[in-house]
């Protein structure tokens, strides 16, 4: 996975993506909403046949964890990204397939002639495309997840080389993602804010160096930020320290339904980067990878072409 480090590139900034976000944070809370609630008629309907009612139930508990994220993202404008934004239109359509599945076992919205058409039991036909669905959904979780770990929460602005950031928002969202990942993964910037000391209002800061230091952390993708240092001379004739960023992103691989994003999507802020390499990257199947920077309005675009194939 890619770590979107430097100044959270791949934030939404303007009213109109802000509004693909948050239509997209509605829709998925929709499908979600809908699901659990027949998930509940469908496990009242079924609580006599055997381990059918406590295989509904894990699926009711899944689909409640994924509602609790969504309003998270709700919640925090700081993660309505492009890239959280492109795994939530990846569980729109995992969630559109869920509903419909679960409409045509759910035997209260069939006739009396009908409703006897689609029996779900335990090892059925039925429960196995419904297992199949979840545990897609499932993935589409964790990658959600992992969009949010690597988000700049609680960034509010960069002045000079320094970035100033709302610790309480970094804590909050850090505590959830913990709980969600277990073993102690939170969010990635909050590994910045510990030791700190806080101003008077709450908020940390930190360099940009700092902040691109995180990228490097995974050991299981090829892209890096590497920060050199270089000697310069001033007019004065005295040495200074010059820092200059190379964006590195080769090698890595995405298949399927995966969406890998390395670029900023909206204002490009590399342009301070000396030197950007990008080569031996490849996408299979109906996978998706944006190595390189773009305008929200031609990745949703992009977006939408590649759902509708």
């Amino acid at each position: 996975m890619v770590r979107q480090v430097l100044l959270d590139y791949t934030r939404i900034n303007d009213a109109a993506n802000q509004a693909e976000s948050l239509t997209a944070v509605a829709a998925a809370s929709g499908l979600t909403g809908t699901a659990i609630r027949i998930l509940q008629r469908l496990r009242k309907a079924h609580e006599r046949k055997l381990k059918l009612p406590e295989v509904l139930d894990r699926h009711k508990c899944e689909l409640n964890s994924l509602k609790t994220i969504i309003e998270l993202i709700d919640d925090e404008e700081s993660l309505q990204t492009a890239a959280v934004t492109s795994e939530l239109v990846r569980l729109q359509s995992v969630e559109d397939r869920l509903v419909k599945l679960l409409k045509e076992l759910d035997s209260t919205s069939k006739s009396t002639v009908k409703q006897y058409t689609h029996q779900l039991s335990h090892g059925s036909a039925e429960e196995k495309r419904l297992v199949a669905i979840m545990e897609e959904l499932c993935q589409v979780k964790s990658a959600l997840l992992l969009r949010i770990q690597v988000a700049s929460v609680g960034v509010m602005r960069a002045v000079g080389d320094m970035v100033l950031a709302n610790a309480d928002a970094i804590a909050r969202v850090d505590t959830f993602l913990k709980e969600q990942l277990g073993d102690g993964k939170g969010l990635k910037i909050a590994r910045l804010v510990k030791g700190r000391r806080l101003s008077s209002d709450g908020n940390v800061s930190f360099t940009l160096n700092e902040l691109a230091s995180l990228d490097g952390d995974d050991d299981d993708s090829e892209d890096e930020t590497l920060v050199d240092t270089d000697s310069d001379t001033s007019s004065t004739g005295s040495r200074r320290k010059k820092t200059s960023l190379t964006r590195i992103i080769l090698r890595n691989v995405t298949k399927e339904q995966a969406v890998m994003i390395s670029a900023p999507i909206g204002e490009d802020i590399w342009t301070h980067i000396s030197h950007l390499e990008i080569k031996d990257n490849r996408a299979e199947g109906n996978s998706l990878m944006v190595n390189y920077a773009t305008t929200p309005e031609v990745f949703f675009k992009i977006m939408q072409l590649r759902n509708k194939g």
